[in-house]
C-alpha cells in the first residue's frame, strides 16, 4: 500500500554532489554545444553552480543561462578555476587545454554529503540496497531503518527494523533512499512515494537518461525563455521533480511563473493550460513534466526483450503533449519542452513498433499494419508506382510529428498517382544499412523508384576498422564476441565525405540492377553550417561529428551523383526539432522538394492513374 497524502508531496534530490574538493572552485564548462549542454544539464540537477562557459575566443561576452562565456587565456590565468569537459570532446582540443584545471564529468560527483546530516531511510532490501549500504558506508553514514512495499514476515534487514512504505508517514523528516537496480522496481517505488512529502533521493541517470538528455532542448529553450523574456510554466504536479526544476532553474536566476495541467485545480494554484493560452502563447515556455519509462529513448527495444511497461505512463505523457499542442504551443515555435524525449511518436512511445533482431542490420522495426521492416502507404496493386524509401530517424516513423514521406503520399494521391511508398527508414541508420536493406529487400518489393535521404548518420567514424559494417551489427559484436574481439574488415582510411558518396553511387548501381531509378539525397542539416550563432551552436554541433562536419562542408556540392539540400534550412526558423530531426514545416517543405523532383519520372511510367 503506497503512501496517502495531498498532491505536491516529496522533493526528488540527486543521490550525488560535486566532490568537497571542487566546491570552492570557479567552476566552467568547456564549450557551449550539444556535449557541453549535457555535461551542464548533469551538474545542474546535482546542484552545482556553474559560473561560466568557457570557449578559445567564439562568443566572448555572450551569456548563456545567465552565466558569461569567457576565453581560456581568463581561466589559465585564474588558479582557482576548473573545467568541466566532456568524454567526447577531440583529442587534439583536450590537449589545447591546462590539465590540472581539466575535469570529468565521473570524477566529478560523490554520495551527497546532505546526507550527513539526515536520518536516513533505504527503500529495498535487495542487491541495491547492498550496494547502496556499502557507499554510504565510505560517508560513515548508517541507515535509520529500510522500507519495503510490502514486509510479509521480514522484520529486520542488516540489524534494523523493516517498515511498510505506507509507515513513512511517521518519518517525514527522514531522507527515503530508491535503492532498487531494476527499473520495473525503481518506478514502483517512485509511485509508492507519490504521497510521502518528505525528500526522496535517486540516481539522476533515473530521470536524466544520457542518450535521451543529448536529443532533448531543454536548457536550450530555457535560454531561448530567458533571453526573449518569456515566461515559464510547468506542466504537471507540484512536489516531486517540478520542485527539483524549481531549484535547479532558481540556482541560475530563473524563475517559474506557475504551473498548469489539462484541467485547473484552485486549491493547488495550477491553471489549464488552455485558460494560460489564451491571451497568447508566444511569450511562453512550457515545461512538460509527465514520466516516462526509463530507457525510453533506447531504441533496441526489441521482441521477447523484457520491457514491462505500465502503459498508463507513456499515455499520461501523450494526453500531456497532445494538451499542450492543442493549446497552440508546438516544437516549431520552440515555445514547450521536457526532460522527456518529446519528439517521439505516439506509435513508438505505445510499443506498436516494436524491433526485431535482424541479422543483416542488427535491429528492423516491426510495423503491426504492414510488413516487418517497411511501412507501406497505399495499397499494393499490380498497376501502381513502387517507390522506395530509406534513410535514418528524419524519415522514419519513430518521431513525431509526421514525416514528410506521409506528406509525400498524400500529393502523390491529390495529383491523382496511383502509388504505393515502402518506407525503410530507421532511427540510427547510415548509408550502409541503406544499400544491405536495398539489396536485400528490392528484389522482393520490386521498386520504380528508388530514394535515399541520408548523410547526418555518416558524419562520424564508426567504432569499426572498416566503415562497411552496421553500426548496430557492431555494437551487437561487441557483446557476443569474446572480449569484445571480432574482425571487422580491412581498416580504411578514407575520408566520411568520400565513403559517403561511394555508397550513394552504389546504391545507384544496385536500383539500376534492380530495374528502378535512384535520387540519392544529401539531407539538410546544421550541423555542417559555418559560423552558427551561439543558439545555433548549443543545438546543432555534436563532438563525434565536427570532424565530419568540417569535411562535408568542403567536399559537399551540387552533384550528378545526388541531389543537395545540406544548406536547405541555414537560417531559417522553426525547421528542427532537435540536432537534425525536423518540424513539420520542415517535412512539409521537404516533401514539396521530393515530390518536384521524382514527378517527372513518375509521370514517365505506364500506370493507371486513381
Amino acid at each position: 500500500m503506497r503512501v496517502t497524502g495531498s498532491k505536491g508531496g516529496k522533493m526528488i534530490n540527486s543521490l550525488y554532489s560535486l566532490k568537497e574538493k571542487y566546491k570552492n572552485s570557479n567552476k566552467y564548462i568547456w564549450n557551449i554545444n550539444r556535449d557541453s549542454i549535457v555535461e551542464f544539464l548533469w551538474l545542474a540537477f546535482s546542484k552545482v553552480n556553474i559560473q561560466g562557459f568557457v570557449t578559445d575566443e567564439e562568443y566572448i561576452d555572450e551569456v548563456y543561462m545567465n552565466r558569461p562565456i569567457v576565453n581560456l587565456k581568463q581561466i589559465k590565468q585564474d588558479d582557482n578555476a576548473i573545467i568541466f569537459v566532456s568524454e567526447n570532446v577531440l583529442k587534439e582540443t583536450i590537449n589545447s587545454l591546462p590539465k590540472e584545471k581539466i575535469v570529468y564529468l565521473r570524477n566529478a560527483l560523490e554520495l551527497s554529503d546532505e546526507l550527513k546530516q539526515r536520518k536516513v531511510i533505504i527503500y529495498g532490501i535487495g542487491n541495491g540496497a547492498e550496494r547502496l549500504c556499502k557507499k554510504l558506508e565510505k560517508k560513515s553514514i548508517e541507515p535509520l531503518l529500510y522500507c519495503v512495499t510490502k514486509r510479509n514476515d521480514i522484520l529486520k534487514y542488516k540489524g534494523r527494523d523493516v517498515i511498510e512504505v505506507s509507515e513513512l508517514n511517521k518519518y517525514e523528516d527522514c531522507a527515503v533512499l530508491i535503492s532498487a537496480i531494476n527499473r520495473k522496481y525503481r518506478r514502483e517505488m517512485r509511485r509508492e512515494l507519490e504521497g510521502f512529502k518528505g525528500d526522496v533521493y535517486l540516481e539522476l541517470n533515473y530521470i536524466l537518461d544520457p542518450p535521451m538528455a543529448r536529443e532533448v532542448n531543454f536548457m536550450q529553450h530555457i535560454d531561448l525563455a530567458i533571453k526573449k523574456r518569456k515566461k515559464i510554466y510547468i506542466y504537471g504536479q507540484r512536489g516531486g521533480l517540478s520542485q527539483l526544476i524549481e531549484e535547479v532553474l532558481c540556482i541560475y536566476n530563473v524563475k517559474v511563473n506557475g504551473y498548469v495541467n489539462e484541467t485547473a485545480d484552485e486549491e493547488f494554484g495550477i491553471q489549464s493550460i488552455y485558460e494560460l493560452a489564451y491571451d497568447g502563447v508566444d511569450d511562453k515556455l512550457v515545461i512538460i513534466n509527465e514520466d516516462l519509462p526509463e530507457r525510453y529513448s533506447n531504441t533496441a527495444y526489441v521482441r521477447n526483450t523484457s520491457i514491462d511497461i505500465d502503459e498508463e505512463i507513456p499515455k499520461r505523457f501523450l494526453r500531456a503533449r497532445e494538451n499542450v499542442e492543442l493549446a497552440g504551443f508546438s516544437i516549431e515555435k520552440d515555445n514547450y519542452t521536457s526532460l522527456q524525449w518529446y519528439e517521439m511518436s505516439s506509435e513508438y512511445f505505445l510499443l506498436n513498433l516494436i524491433h526485431d533482431y535482424d541479422p543483416m542490420v542488427g535491429f528492423t522495426l516491426d510495423y503491426k499494419d504492414s510488413i516487418t521492416g517497411w511501412k507501406i502507404y497505399g495499397k499494393e496493386k499490380d498497376n501502381c508506382v513502387r517507390v522506395l524509401v530509406l534513410g535514418g530517424s528524419t524519415s522514419s516513423e519513430i518521431l513525431h510529428p509526421e514525416n514528410w514521406v506521409s506528406k509525400l503520399y498524400y500529393k502523390m494521391k491529390y495529383a491523382g498517382i496511383n502509388a504505393v511508398i515502402y518506407n525503410g527508414a530507421h532511427g540510427d541508420n547510415d548509408i550502409v544499412d541503406e544499400l544491405l536493406r536495398l539489396l536485400r529487400d528490392a528484389n522482393v518489393l520490386k521498386p520504380d523508384i528508388v530514394i535515399s535521404m541520408s548523410g547526418v548518420n555518416n558524419l562520424h567514424y564508426k567504432d569499426s576498422q572498416n566503415q562497411f559494417n552496421s553500426k548496430a551489427m557492431c555494437f551487437l559484436m561487441r557483446g557476443w564476441a569474446p572480449n569484445g574481439k571480432y574482425c571487422s574488415g580491412l581498416y580504411n582510411n578514407e575520408s566520411l565525405y568520400s565513403f559517403w558518396v561511394r555508397h550513394i553511387r552504389l546504391m545507384k548501381v544496385i536500383a539500376e540492377f534492380y530495374g528502378s531509378k535512384f535520387f540519392g539525397f544529401m539531407q539538410p542539416n546544421n550541423l555542417t553550417k559555418l559560423n552558427k550563432s551561439l543558439r545555433e551552436k548549443s543545438l546543432f554541433e555534436v563532438e563525434d561529428d565536427i570532424e565530419g562536419a568540417r569535411t562535408y562542408g568542403e567536399f559537399v556540392s551540387d552533384s550528378d551523383d545526388y541531389i543537395n539540400l545540406m544548406h536547405l534550412f541555414e537560417n531559417k526558423e522553426g525547421m528542427y526539432t532537435s540536432v537534425c530531426h525536423y518540424t513539420d514545416k520542415a517535412n512539409e517543405i521537404l516533401a514539396d522538394i521530393v515530390w518536384k523532383v521524382i514527378r517527372p519520372e513518375i509521370e514517365s511510367i505506364d500506370v493507371t492513374c486513381i
